[in-house]
């Protein structure tokens, strides 16, 4: 018995580094498909029927759910979770601000709570929900609900859960910092194009070494007489 549970914990170990390290090797561009393919892979070998992760926003009191893996015949509920008000979760959010594990292994067995009428609402028999931690501070969960079956969660499988979230919490902040450059980048190449556009003066892009018109503004046309059409392309 001994034997199986530590071949147990040794393939979970494997599985959960099996999946942050897939997880980093996708680019920032395709991050989003990298943590949608890891909540999969969570899903099918914890054997859950939806795995996702949770935004908490403090200021606005509220989270949202932001990531959604489901298994196949379990209903969605990402866009019905995007406006949790927090006051209706206290159960849910005291725990995770000290960085503690949510466990329910009966959702049927909880007493009557605000918190129990969301979960039976989804259907969810069992559930597991990791706070997300920065330091002290809660970013957030990843939660494994059971909707077709009760599932067991040992105390064993909830701390090698709550050491990979701390990895998976790394692979988010990558792709917000990624995100947060791609708008910066769009802001000042929208910023540039109205300069390009709207200034007076003739202004023009050219390809280096062969200066080829790439783009033209509107002052260039005027002044010279041309459709763009005739410029563009050529040198």
């Amino acid at each position: 018995m001994l034997f199986a549970e530590e071949f147990k914990t040794n393939n979970l170990k494997e599985k959960l580094f099996d999946i942050y390290a897939r997880l980093l090797h996708y680019s920032a561009e395709g991050k989003n498909s990298g943590i949608n393919q890891a909540l999969a892979e969570l899903g099918i070998f914890f054997e859950a029927d939806r795995v996702y992760i949770f935004n908490y926003d403090f200021t606005a009191g509220i989270c949202r759910n932001t990531y959604e893996w489901c298994a196949e015949g379990v209903e969605p509920q990402l866009e019905n979770l995007q406006e949790v008000p927090l006051e209706a979760i206290p159960e849910w959010l005291e725990p995770h601000k000290s960085g503690i594990s949510l466990y329910i292994p009966s959702v049927d067995a909880l007493p009557p709570i605000p918190v129990k009428t969301i979960l039976e609402e989804q259907d969810i028999k069992s559930l597991l929900a990791i706070p997300l931690m920065q330091g002290k501070n809660c970013y957030g969960f990843l939660g494994l609900d059971f909707v077709k079956d009760y599932h067991y969660s040992s105390e064993q499988e909830q701390s090698l859960l709550k050491d990979f979230s701390q990895l998976f919490l790394n692979a988010l902040e990558k792709e917000q910092i990624a995100k947060e450059v791609r708008a910066q980048k769009e802001a000042a190449l929208y910023r540039f194009k109205i300069i390009f556009d709207e200034n007076p003066e003739m202004m023009a892009l050219n390809s280096v070494p062969e200066l080829v018109f790439l783009e033209i503004n509107q002052a260039f046309l005027e002044k010279l007489g041309y459709e763009k059409e005739e410029i563009i392309g050529k040198k």
